[in-house]
Protein backbone atom coordinates (compact mmCIF):
# COMPACT_ATOMS: atom_id res chain seq x y z
CA UNK A 1 0.00 0.00 0.00
CA UNK A 2 1.37 3.56 -1.00
CA UNK A 3 2.25 5.98 1.20
CA UNK A 4 -0.45 8.87 0.72
CA UNK A 5 1.11 12.59 -0.02
CA UNK A 6 -0.68 13.97 3.10
CA UNK A 7 -0.41 11.21 5.16
CA UNK A 8 0.97 11.76 9.04
CA UNK A 9 4.40 11.87 8.83
CA UNK A 10 6.43 9.57 11.55
CA UNK A 11 8.87 10.84 14.07
CA UNK A 12 11.63 8.90 14.96
CA UNK A 13 14.24 9.77 17.32
CA UNK A 14 16.20 6.18 17.79
CA UNK A 15 19.75 7.61 19.28
CA UNK A 16 17.50 9.51 22.24
CA UNK A 17 17.87 7.28 25.51
CA UNK A 18 15.22 7.36 27.98
CA UNK A 19 16.07 8.52 31.68
CA UNK A 20 15.96 5.91 34.30
CA UNK A 21 12.80 8.59 36.15
CA UNK A 22 10.97 7.99 33.11
CA UNK A 23 11.26 4.13 33.01
CA UNK A 24 10.56 3.77 36.52
CA UNK A 25 7.89 5.80 36.29
CA UNK A 26 6.71 3.45 33.35
CA UNK A 27 6.80 0.15 35.39
CA UNK A 28 5.00 1.92 38.58
CA UNK A 29 1.84 1.19 36.02
CA UNK A 30 2.61 -2.34 36.58
CA UNK A 31 2.22 -2.07 40.47
CA UNK A 32 -1.33 0.41 39.41
CA UNK A 33 -2.24 -3.24 37.75
CA UNK A 34 -1.39 -5.21 40.36
CA UNK A 35 -3.14 -3.32 42.78
CA UNK A 36 -6.54 -3.37 41.34
CA UNK A 37 -6.39 -5.87 38.36
CA UNK A 38 -4.75 -8.54 40.24
CA UNK A 39 -6.47 -8.44 43.36
CA UNK A 40 -9.61 -9.18 41.62
CA UNK A 41 -8.37 -11.88 39.89
CA UNK A 42 -6.71 -13.32 43.46
CA UNK A 43 -9.14 -12.31 45.56
CA UNK A 44 -12.58 -12.12 43.34
CA UNK A 45 -14.24 -15.37 43.48
CA UNK A 46 -13.43 -15.45 47.19
CA UNK A 47 -15.43 -11.94 47.58
CA UNK A 48 -18.17 -13.00 45.51
CA UNK A 49 -18.96 -16.33 47.43
CA UNK A 50 -17.72 -15.75 50.96
CA UNK A 51 -18.77 -12.33 51.58
CA UNK A 52 -21.62 -11.41 49.12
CA UNK A 53 -22.54 -15.50 49.07
CA UNK A 54 -23.20 -16.13 45.49
CA UNK A 55 -23.05 -18.97 44.01
CA UNK A 56 -19.79 -20.13 42.55
CA UNK A 57 -21.01 -21.41 39.37
CA UNK A 58 -22.64 -18.62 38.55
CA UNK A 59 -19.99 -16.54 39.10
CA UNK A 60 -17.71 -19.10 37.03
CA UNK A 61 -20.05 -18.49 34.33
CA UNK A 62 -20.10 -14.37 35.30
CA UNK A 63 -15.73 -14.77 34.34
CA UNK A 64 -16.27 -16.58 31.20
CA UNK A 65 -19.20 -14.34 29.61
CA UNK A 66 -16.73 -11.49 30.45
CA UNK A 67 -14.06 -12.73 29.15
CA UNK A 68 -15.41 -12.85 25.75
CA UNK A 69 -16.99 -9.65 26.03
CA UNK A 70 -13.46 -7.64 27.37
CA UNK A 71 -11.78 -9.71 24.20
CA UNK A 72 -13.89 -7.65 21.54
CA UNK A 73 -13.73 -4.69 24.07
CA UNK A 74 -9.70 -4.84 23.99
CA UNK A 75 -10.09 -4.85 20.11
CA UNK A 76 -12.54 -1.67 19.85
CA UNK A 77 -10.12 -0.01 22.37
CA UNK A 78 -7.22 -0.34 19.94
CA UNK A 79 -8.80 0.90 17.25
CA UNK A 80 -9.70 3.93 19.22
CA UNK A 81 -5.98 4.48 19.90
CA UNK A 82 -5.18 4.81 16.75
CA UNK A 83 -7.68 7.71 16.47
CA UNK A 84 -6.90 9.56 19.88
CA UNK A 85 -4.88 12.75 18.43
CA UNK A 86 -4.20 14.96 21.73
CA UNK A 87 -1.15 17.14 22.91
CA UNK A 88 -0.41 13.98 25.51
CA UNK A 89 -0.42 11.40 22.21
CA UNK A 90 -2.50 8.88 21.20
CA UNK A 91 -2.05 6.34 24.35
CA UNK A 92 -0.83 8.11 27.25
CA UNK A 93 -3.68 10.58 27.88
CA UNK A 94 -6.12 7.40 28.49
CA UNK A 95 -4.17 6.93 31.98
CA UNK A 96 -5.11 10.48 33.21
CA UNK A 97 -8.62 10.05 31.63
CA UNK A 98 -9.56 6.67 33.31
CA UNK A 99 -7.63 6.35 36.71
CA UNK A 100 -10.23 8.10 38.94
CA UNK A 101 -13.00 6.03 37.19
CA UNK A 102 -11.13 2.69 37.16
CA UNK A 103 -10.94 3.29 41.00
CA UNK A 104 -14.36 4.26 41.73
CA UNK A 105 -15.97 1.12 39.72
CA UNK A 106 -13.34 -0.73 41.62
CA UNK A 107 -14.61 0.39 45.50
CA UNK A 108 -18.30 -0.44 43.62
CA UNK A 109 -17.11 -4.01 42.35
CA UNK A 110 -16.41 -4.51 46.07
CA UNK A 111 -19.47 -3.12 47.39
CA UNK A 112 -22.43 -5.53 46.67
CA UNK A 113 -25.29 -4.81 49.15
CA UNK A 114 -26.37 -7.28 51.51
CA UNK A 115 -29.83 -6.06 51.61
CA UNK A 116 -30.18 -7.09 47.87
CA UNK A 117 -32.04 -10.62 46.95
CA UNK A 118 -29.67 -13.27 45.67
CA UNK A 119 -30.67 -12.39 42.05
CA UNK A 120 -30.26 -8.37 42.15
CA UNK A 121 -26.47 -9.41 43.64
CA UNK A 122 -25.93 -11.11 40.60
CA UNK A 123 -26.60 -8.38 38.58
CA UNK A 124 -25.06 -6.15 40.24
CA UNK A 125 -21.89 -8.25 40.17
CA UNK A 126 -22.67 -8.66 36.33
CA UNK A 127 -22.48 -4.71 36.03
CA UNK A 128 -19.97 -3.70 38.16
CA UNK A 129 -17.41 -6.44 36.87
CA UNK A 130 -18.08 -6.17 33.60
CA UNK A 131 -17.55 -2.40 33.71
CA UNK A 132 -14.81 -2.67 35.62
CA UNK A 133 -13.09 -5.96 33.13
CA UNK A 134 -14.91 -4.61 29.83
CA UNK A 135 -14.91 -1.13 30.15
CA UNK A 136 -12.69 0.90 32.28
CA UNK A 137 -9.18 -1.60 32.31
CA UNK A 138 -9.07 -2.13 28.52
CA UNK A 139 -9.34 1.76 28.49
CA UNK A 140 -6.29 1.50 30.85
CA UNK A 141 -4.11 -1.32 30.17
CA UNK A 142 -4.32 -1.70 26.37
CA UNK A 143 -2.88 2.22 25.88
CA UNK A 144 -0.65 1.36 28.87
CA UNK A 145 0.70 -1.49 26.89
CA UNK A 146 0.92 0.56 23.97
CA UNK A 147 3.28 3.05 25.13
CA UNK A 148 6.10 0.89 25.22
CA UNK A 149 6.40 1.25 21.41
CA UNK A 150 6.06 5.16 21.29
CA UNK A 151 8.11 6.09 24.14
CA UNK A 152 10.91 4.90 22.20
CA UNK A 153 11.76 2.86 19.45
CA UNK A 154 15.42 1.97 20.47
CA UNK A 155 15.59 -2.02 21.15
CA UNK A 156 17.71 -1.89 24.38
CA UNK A 157 15.33 0.71 26.10
CA UNK A 158 11.75 -1.07 24.67
CA UNK A 159 13.33 -4.10 26.45
CA UNK A 160 14.43 -2.38 29.32
CA UNK A 161 10.72 -0.66 29.69
CA UNK A 162 9.06 -4.24 29.30
CA UNK A 163 11.15 -5.96 31.79
CA UNK A 164 10.73 -3.40 34.03
CA UNK A 165 7.00 -3.40 34.04
CA UNK A 166 6.78 -7.32 34.58
CA UNK A 167 9.66 -6.93 37.46
CA UNK A 168 7.45 -4.54 39.49
CA UNK A 169 4.42 -6.21 38.73
CA UNK A 170 5.19 -9.32 40.07
CA UNK A 171 6.84 -8.17 43.35
CA UNK A 172 3.50 -5.95 43.51
CA UNK A 173 1.94 -9.36 42.84
CA UNK A 174 3.76 -11.30 46.13
CA UNK A 175 3.04 -8.03 48.11
CA UNK A 176 -0.33 -7.97 48.05
CA UNK A 177 -0.91 -11.70 48.42
CA UNK A 178 0.47 -10.56 52.05
CA UNK A 179 -1.66 -7.53 52.44
CA UNK A 180 -5.52 -8.06 51.12
CA UNK A 181 -6.59 -10.11 53.47
CA UNK A 182 -4.65 -9.11 56.49
CA UNK A 183 -6.42 -5.42 55.31
CA UNK A 184 -9.47 -6.82 55.15
CA UNK A 185 -9.10 -8.34 58.69
CA UNK A 186 -8.75 -5.34 60.16
CA UNK A 187 -11.83 -3.87 58.96
CA UNK A 188 -13.60 -6.56 60.48
CA UNK A 189 -13.88 -9.25 57.48
CA UNK A 190 -17.69 -8.18 56.68
CA UNK A 191 -18.86 -7.60 53.48
CA UNK A 192 -18.43 -3.72 54.36
CA UNK A 193 -14.84 -4.13 55.28
CA UNK A 194 -13.53 -5.32 51.17
CA UNK A 195 -15.15 -1.87 50.26
CA UNK A 196 -12.70 -0.06 53.13
CA UNK A 197 -9.87 -2.12 52.16
CA UNK A 198 -10.39 -1.24 48.31
CA UNK A 199 -11.44 2.20 49.55
CA UNK A 200 -7.73 2.19 50.25
CA UNK A 201 -5.84 0.21 47.53
CA UNK A 202 -7.93 1.61 44.80
CA UNK A 203 -7.06 5.40 45.17
CA UNK A 204 -3.28 4.65 45.32
CA UNK A 205 -3.38 2.61 41.72
CA UNK A 206 -5.13 5.52 40.65
CA UNK A 207 -2.39 8.12 41.97
CA UNK A 208 0.17 5.93 40.50
CA UNK A 209 -1.95 5.70 37.03
CA UNK A 210 -1.48 9.81 37.13
CA UNK A 211 1.99 9.18 37.56
CA UNK A 212 2.95 7.11 34.78
CA UNK A 213 1.22 9.83 33.19
CA UNK A 214 3.19 12.53 34.28
CA UNK A 215 6.27 11.72 34.14
CA UNK A 216 6.18 9.47 30.44
CA UNK A 217 6.21 10.86 27.18
CA UNK A 218 5.88 9.52 23.57
CA UNK A 219 8.19 10.31 21.20
CA UNK A 220 7.46 8.32 18.03
CA UNK A 221 3.84 9.59 17.00
CA UNK A 222 2.45 11.37 14.18
CA UNK A 223 3.63 14.83 13.20
CA UNK A 224 1.03 16.70 11.25
CA UNK A 225 2.96 18.76 8.16
CA UNK A 226 2.05 22.53 8.53
CA UNK A 227 0.35 22.16 5.47
CA UNK A 228 -2.25 19.94 6.69
CA UNK A 229 -5.69 20.73 7.75
CA UNK A 230 -7.00 19.78 11.49
CA UNK A 231 -9.27 17.47 9.56
CA UNK A 232 -7.22 15.85 7.48
CA UNK A 233 -4.55 15.00 10.42
CA UNK A 234 -7.74 13.79 12.47
CA UNK A 235 -8.44 11.85 9.31
CA UNK A 236 -9.15 8.11 10.48
CA UNK A 237 -7.53 5.09 8.64
CA UNK A 238 -10.40 2.85 7.43
CA UNK A 239 -11.56 0.03 9.86
CA UNK A 240 -11.37 -2.77 6.75
CA UNK A 241 -7.89 -1.67 5.95
CA UNK A 242 -6.47 -1.75 9.94
CA UNK A 243 -7.91 -5.33 10.07
CA UNK A 244 -6.70 -6.33 6.86
CA UNK A 245 -2.98 -5.83 7.41
CA UNK A 246 -3.45 -7.01 11.21
CA UNK A 247 -4.27 -10.72 10.11
CA UNK A 248 -1.49 -10.16 6.91
CA UNK A 249 0.88 -9.49 9.48
CA UNK A 250 2.50 -12.88 9.98
CA UNK A 251 4.87 -12.19 12.23
CA UNK A 252 1.81 -10.48 14.17
CA UNK A 253 -0.08 -14.02 14.11
CA UNK A 254 2.99 -16.05 15.26
CA UNK A 255 3.34 -13.66 18.41
CA UNK A 256 -0.43 -13.84 18.95
CA UNK A 257 -0.36 -18.19 19.17
CA UNK A 258 2.74 -18.10 20.68
CA UNK A 259 1.30 -16.45 23.33
CA UNK A 260 -1.49 -18.03 23.53
CA UNK A 261 0.62 -21.50 24.23
CA UNK A 262 2.31 -20.21 26.74
CA UNK A 263 -0.60 -18.36 28.49
CA UNK A 264 -2.13 -22.33 28.40
CA UNK A 265 0.92 -23.64 30.21
CA UNK A 266 0.65 -21.09 32.76
CA UNK A 267 -2.79 -20.46 32.97
CA UNK A 268 -3.54 -24.21 34.50
CA UNK A 269 -1.84 -23.41 37.37
CA UNK A 270 -5.50 -23.97 39.35
CA UNK A 271 -4.53 -27.68 39.32
CA UNK A 272 -1.73 -26.80 42.12
CA UNK A 273 -3.72 -27.61 44.88
CA UNK A 274 -4.97 -30.86 43.74
CA UNK A 275 -1.43 -31.76 42.86
CA UNK A 276 -0.11 -31.00 46.06
CA UNK A 277 -3.23 -32.31 47.79
CA UNK A 278 -3.48 -35.84 45.97
CA UNK A 279 0.35 -36.38 44.52
CA UNK A 280 2.25 -34.79 47.30
CA UNK A 281 -0.32 -35.67 49.83
CA UNK A 282 0.34 -31.79 51.46
CA UNK A 283 -2.51 -29.83 50.71
CA UNK A 284 -0.23 -27.08 52.59
CA UNK A 285 2.63 -27.24 49.58
CA UNK A 286 0.95 -25.38 46.87
CA UNK A 287 1.75 -21.99 48.53
CA UNK A 288 5.84 -23.66 48.38
CA UNK A 289 5.01 -24.15 45.03
CA UNK A 290 4.05 -20.78 44.14
CA UNK A 291 6.91 -19.60 46.19
CA UNK A 292 9.24 -21.87 44.41
CA UNK A 293 7.65 -20.69 40.62
CA UNK A 294 7.32 -17.00 41.32
CA UNK A 295 10.94 -15.70 42.73
CA UNK A 296 12.95 -17.51 39.96
CA UNK A 297 10.96 -15.95 37.59
CA UNK A 298 11.56 -12.29 39.37
CA UNK A 299 15.53 -13.55 39.27
CA UNK A 300 15.12 -14.14 35.16
CA UNK A 301 13.73 -10.84 34.24
CA UNK A 302 16.87 -9.36 35.82
CA UNK A 303 19.05 -11.27 33.53
CA UNK A 304 16.37 -10.76 30.33
CA UNK A 305 18.17 -7.88 29.18
CA UNK A 306 21.87 -8.84 29.12
CA UNK A 307 20.35 -11.92 27.95
CA UNK A 308 19.18 -10.20 24.87
CA UNK A 309 21.74 -8.08 24.11
CA UNK A 310 24.14 -10.90 23.92
CA UNK A 311 21.72 -13.43 22.13
CA UNK A 312 18.68 -11.56 20.67
CA UNK A 313 15.33 -11.65 20.89
CA UNK A 314 14.58 -14.49 19.56
CA UNK A 315 16.97 -16.79 21.39
CA UNK A 316 16.58 -15.61 24.62
CA UNK A 317 12.63 -16.27 24.05
CA UNK A 318 13.84 -19.66 22.74
CA UNK A 319 16.10 -20.67 25.70
CA UNK A 320 12.94 -19.63 28.13
CA UNK A 321 10.97 -21.97 26.63
CA UNK A 322 13.59 -24.83 26.69
CA UNK A 323 13.91 -24.03 30.39
CA UNK A 324 10.57 -24.82 30.84
CA UNK A 325 10.33 -28.06 28.80
CA UNK A 326 13.09 -28.88 30.90
CA UNK A 327 11.51 -28.27 34.28
CA UNK A 328 8.33 -30.17 32.82
CA UNK A 329 10.47 -32.87 31.97
CA UNK A 330 12.47 -33.02 35.61
CA UNK A 331 9.03 -32.92 37.49
CA UNK A 332 7.47 -35.81 35.40
CA UNK A 333 10.77 -37.93 36.82
CA UNK A 334 9.92 -38.49 39.75
CA UNK A 335 6.38 -36.83 40.15
CA UNK A 336 5.66 -37.80 44.08
CA UNK A 337 9.26 -36.53 45.27
CA UNK A 338 7.77 -32.66 46.42
CA UNK A 339 11.75 -31.74 46.40
CA UNK A 340 12.00 -32.33 42.52
CA UNK A 341 9.20 -30.96 42.03
CA UNK A 342 10.26 -27.73 43.62
CA UNK A 343 12.73 -27.72 41.54
CA UNK A 344 10.91 -28.46 38.61
CA UNK A 345 8.64 -25.68 39.31
CA UNK A 346 11.71 -23.19 39.77
CA UNK A 347 13.03 -24.34 36.57
CA UNK A 348 9.90 -23.74 34.65
CA UNK A 349 9.44 -20.24 36.97
CA UNK A 350 12.95 -19.11 35.46
CA UNK A 351 11.87 -20.22 31.76
CA UNK A 352 8.57 -18.63 31.96
CA UNK A 353 9.84 -15.30 32.96
CA UNK A 354 12.60 -15.28 29.90
CA UNK A 355 9.89 -16.82 27.78
CA UNK A 356 7.51 -13.90 28.55
CA UNK A 357 9.48 -11.08 29.72
CA UNK A 358 9.98 -9.72 25.74
CA UNK A 359 6.89 -10.48 24.57
CA UNK A 360 5.70 -6.86 24.61
CA UNK A 361 9.21 -5.92 22.93
CA UNK A 362 8.47 -8.39 19.79
CA UNK A 363 4.99 -7.42 19.40
CA UNK A 364 6.61 -3.78 19.02
CA UNK A 365 8.89 -4.97 16.74
CA UNK A 366 5.78 -6.93 14.39
CA UNK A 367 4.32 -2.57 14.63
CA UNK A 368 7.54 -1.84 13.32
CA UNK A 369 6.99 -4.35 10.72
CA UNK A 370 3.50 -3.44 9.72
CA UNK A 371 4.13 0.29 9.15
CA UNK A 372 7.51 -0.65 7.14
CA UNK A 373 5.36 -3.09 4.86
CA UNK A 374 2.08 -0.90 4.76
CA UNK A 375 3.12 2.69 5.41
CA UNK A 376 1.40 3.37 8.59
CA UNK A 377 1.24 2.44 11.98
CA UNK A 378 -1.51 1.05 14.09
CA UNK A 379 0.28 0.18 17.61
CA UNK A 380 -3.51 0.36 19.53
CA UNK A 381 -5.14 -2.26 17.31
CA UNK A 382 -2.37 -4.48 16.85
CA UNK A 383 -1.58 -4.56 20.86
CA UNK A 384 -5.41 -4.76 22.12
CA UNK A 385 -5.90 -7.64 19.00
CA UNK A 386 -3.02 -9.27 20.60
CA UNK A 387 -4.74 -10.19 23.86
CA UNK A 388 -7.46 -12.12 21.91
CA UNK A 389 -3.87 -15.29 22.12
CA UNK A 390 -3.79 -14.63 25.78
CA UNK A 391 -7.64 -14.62 26.62
CA UNK A 392 -8.39 -17.73 24.79
CA UNK A 393 -5.14 -19.04 26.31
CA UNK A 394 -6.56 -18.25 29.62
CA UNK A 395 -10.03 -19.67 28.95
CA UNK A 396 -8.47 -23.02 28.18
CA UNK A 397 -6.12 -22.90 30.66
CA UNK A 398 -8.90 -22.25 33.42
CA UNK A 399 -11.58 -24.65 31.33
CA UNK A 400 -9.05 -27.55 31.11
CA UNK A 401 -9.00 -28.05 34.64
CA UNK A 402 -12.42 -28.63 35.04
CA UNK A 403 -12.64 -30.96 31.93
CA UNK A 404 -10.07 -32.90 33.10
CA UNK A 405 -11.23 -33.49 35.92
CA UNK A 406 -14.88 -34.07 35.16
CA UNK A 407 -12.90 -36.62 32.60
CA UNK A 408 -11.35 -38.24 34.98
CA UNK A 409 -14.17 -39.06 37.66
CA UNK A 410 -12.89 -36.86 40.06
CA UNK A 411 -14.54 -37.29 43.18
CA UNK A 412 -14.11 -34.18 46.05
CA UNK A 413 -15.54 -36.25 48.59
CA UNK A 414 -13.47 -39.06 48.61
CA UNK A 415 -10.07 -39.22 50.10
CA UNK A 416 -8.53 -41.38 47.90
CA UNK A 417 -8.64 -40.69 43.92
CA UNK A 418 -9.25 -42.80 41.05
CA UNK A 419 -6.45 -43.93 39.08
CA UNK A 420 -8.30 -41.66 36.23
CA UNK A 421 -8.83 -38.92 38.42
CA UNK A 422 -4.96 -38.77 39.37
CA UNK A 423 -4.12 -39.20 35.78
CA UNK A 424 -6.15 -35.57 35.02
CA UNK A 425 -4.74 -34.02 37.92
CA UNK A 426 -0.86 -35.09 36.54
CA UNK A 427 -1.71 -34.28 32.89
CA UNK A 428 -2.81 -30.72 33.88
CA UNK A 429 0.08 -30.62 35.57
CA UNK A 430 3.08 -31.84 33.37
CA UNK A 431 1.87 -33.28 30.04
CA UNK A 432 -0.33 -30.11 28.58
CA UNK A 433 2.05 -27.55 29.96
CA UNK A 434 4.44 -29.84 28.39
CA UNK A 435 2.27 -30.24 24.87
CA UNK A 436 2.02 -26.23 24.61
CA UNK A 437 5.02 -25.42 25.03
CA UNK A 438 6.90 -27.46 22.56
CA UNK A 439 4.19 -25.99 20.08
CA UNK A 440 5.20 -22.26 21.07
CA UNK A 441 9.05 -23.63 20.87
CA UNK A 442 8.23 -24.48 17.02
CA UNK A 443 6.71 -21.20 16.75
CA UNK A 444 9.25 -19.39 17.56
CA UNK A 445 11.45 -21.54 15.67
CA UNK A 446 9.69 -20.00 12.69
CA UNK A 447 9.92 -16.25 13.90
CA UNK A 448 13.00 -14.45 11.60
CA UNK A 449 11.31 -10.99 12.06
CA UNK A 450 14.47 -10.27 14.75
CA UNK A 451 17.13 -9.97 12.36
CA UNK A 452 15.19 -8.14 10.06
CA UNK A 453 14.99 -5.62 12.01
CA UNK A 454 17.82 -3.47 12.01
CA UNK A 455 17.08 -2.60 8.15
CA UNK A 456 13.49 -2.51 8.79
CA UNK A 457 14.19 0.65 11.09
CA UNK A 458 17.04 1.69 9.07
CA UNK A 459 14.48 2.09 5.98
CA UNK A 460 12.05 3.85 8.32
CA UNK A 461 14.39 6.45 9.41
CA UNK A 462 15.48 6.54 5.38
CA UNK A 463 11.54 7.08 4.57
CA UNK A 464 11.12 9.52 7.46
CA UNK A 465 14.39 11.42 6.20
CA UNK A 466 12.57 11.85 2.44
CA UNK A 467 9.41 13.21 4.17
Amino acid sequence: MEIESKQLVLNYRVKEKISFKEKLSYGMGGMADALVWSSISAFGTYYYTNSAGLAAAAIGTMFLVSRIISGISDIIMGMIIDRTHSKYGKARPWLLWMAIPYAIATILLFSIPQSFSPGAKLVYAYITYNLVSSVLYPAIIQPYGTMSTLITDNVEDRTQLTVGRMAIQMFSVILLNFLVMPLVNAFGNTPSAWTKAFAVLAPIAAGILIITFLNTKERIGEVAPETESIDEKKKALPIGVSLKTLVTNKYWVNRVLFGMMITIATATTGVNIYYASYWLNNNNAVGILSLANVIPMIISLVLVTPLAAKLGKKMTVQLGVSVMIAGIILQLIAPTNMLIIMIGYAIRGFGTGLATALSGVLLGDTIDYSEWKNGFRTEGLIFSAATIGTKIGSGLGAGILGWALAWGGFNAAATTQTSGAMTAIIAVFTYIPLLVSVIAFLLNLVYDLDKKMPQILNDLNERNAAQ
